[in-house]
């Protein structure tokens, strides 16, 4: 089954001819996306824009799901385990999707990697700040 959350509306898209295995959900609840999210095998997020990097993927890295994103050179940079990148048409996608079930266990290995990774980064990046602001602090005291 494939979920698919947000305004379906917006886009005209009819409910009656999409698959039957293709469910739109609409907007949900914080509560009720964050039970989504923990409960799938894997995730989509797209976008056309070359330089974005989507809420969706870091939410999958965060519950630790593999995640199927757009072929942009910052989503390859910045997510680069866990994940299979594609061109945003159907063909490509389907291929994706079936990528992500023939795959799912070394994803969802590698999705962990890269969560591990991003929070070292990210508390060196958080330290590296600290000792920043420290040092324009000292620099204001002297003053």
């Amino acid at each position: 089954f494939i979920y698919v959350t947000g305004n379906y509306k917006k886009k005209q898209v009819r409910p009656d001819k999409v698959p039957k295995n293709v469910i739109l959900l609409g907007y949900i609840s914080d509560a009720e996306y964050t039970e989504m999210l923990y409960s799938v095998d894997a995730t989509i997020d797209l976008t056309t824009r070359e330089d974005c990097l989507v809420c969706g993927a870091y939410e999958s890295v965060a519950v630790e799901k593999p995640v199927i994103l757009s072929d942009t050179e910052a989503l390859r940079f910045y997510f680069n385990h866990g994940v299979i990148h594609t061109q945003n048409n159907a063909e490509a996608l389907k291929n994706a999707i079936l990528n992500v079930i023939s795959n799912k266990v070394v994803l969802a290995d590698q999705i962990k990697v890269l969560k591990k990774n991003k929070i070292i980064e990210w508390n060196i990046l958080k330290d590296q700040l600290i000792d920043i602001q420290n040092q324009i602090l000292d620099a204001k005291n002297k003053l």
